[in-house]
């Protein structure tokens, strides 16, 4: 089974050529526009599916977390082993974090292009009447 570290490698340029599309200003061209925010949209499902594994990391580093801290402890606190977990799988949290982040910015970016098509829309509809 492949370990996070290496699944996370090898899933950063993907993230990289989502965070420049996002960095792109949209354009003013409604043709542009749409093909903006279809290259950007294509990604939707995609962020997806890797923010589910990413999730399925984190769960098994805080079962391995919590396993190692019961071997090395006799008695921990609730608190304590939340806060030790927690730390222990930062990393792996992280980068989820950054995942459901890229989903958001995806989601706001297309209900912008939207709201901008519909705007050109009616611009275009009081200008041709």
């Amino acid at each position: 089974m492949e370990k996070f570290e290496e699944w996370k490698e090898r899933h950063e340029g993907e993230l990289t050529e989502i965070r420049a599309l996002l960095d792109t200003p949209l354009p003013d061209d409604p043709e542009a526009l749409w093909q903006a925010l279809r290259d950007i949209e294509a990604h939707y499902g995609r962020l997806q599916y890797l923010v589910a594994v990413a999730d399925k990391y984190l769960d098994e580093a805080e079962c391995q977390a919590l396993e190692c801290l019961q071997r090395q402890y006799e008695k921990l606190a609730a608190y304590e082993k939340e806060k030790m977990v927690n730390a222990a799988v930062s990393d792996v949290r992280a980068f989820r974090d950054l995942i459901e982040g890229l989903i958001e910015a995806v989601k706001q970016r297309v209900m912008l292009g939207q709201s901008r098509m519909a705007y050109m829309r009616d611009l275009y509809i009081k200008v041709g009447a």
